[in-house]
């Protein structure tokens, strides 16, 4: 399993995650808008989003949208990020893939100068979430919102 930053042919598979996220599989009528969206934040960097890549084939990813606020204490360049957009296939659920995912590219993000990372949780979502935020309390904040 190669985990990675996202790369333009990479969209067509984000661009299925998010309808199915979504809960609208079928419906491609906003398909342009996610495509122009990807190829415009991932160019300039507003949006950094991370893949785990199965021999070619994407079976999970993460999306951090990247956001400039007042500088703080604990993050002297005020760049945070809003976690969004977590999903793994079906058939690889339940292997470690997407807290592998996350904790890889918190590193990376760590590295651009991010301080803090924000998100909201499914239900289902919420453990995986919870032992992150315990292992990872520094970068993470540390409250689960639904």
């Amino acid at each position: 399993m190669l985990f990675r930053r996202a790369v333009s042919a990479d969209i067509p598979t984000l661009i299925e995650f998010r309808r199915i996220l979504l809960n609208r599989e079928t419906d491609r009528s906003m398909d342009s808008l996610f495509e122009e969206y990807f190829n415009t934040s991932i160019s300039n960097g507003s949006l950094v989003v991370w893949v785990a890549d199965d021999n070619g084939i994407i079976v999970s990813c993460v999306c951090f949208c990247i956001c400039q606020l007042i500088p703080r204490f604990d993050s002297p360049s005020g760049s945070m990020a809003y976690m969004a957009n977590v999903y793994t296939a079906l058939d690889y659920r339940r292997r470690g893939i997407a807290s592998t995912l996350i904790n890889r590219a918190i590193d990376d993000l760590k590295t651009i100068g991010i301080g803090k990372i924000i998100l909201n949780s499914s239900d289902m979502g919420k453990p995986m979430y919870e032992n992150l935020v315990s292992q990872l309390e520094r970068v993470i904040c540390p409250k689960i919102f639904n």
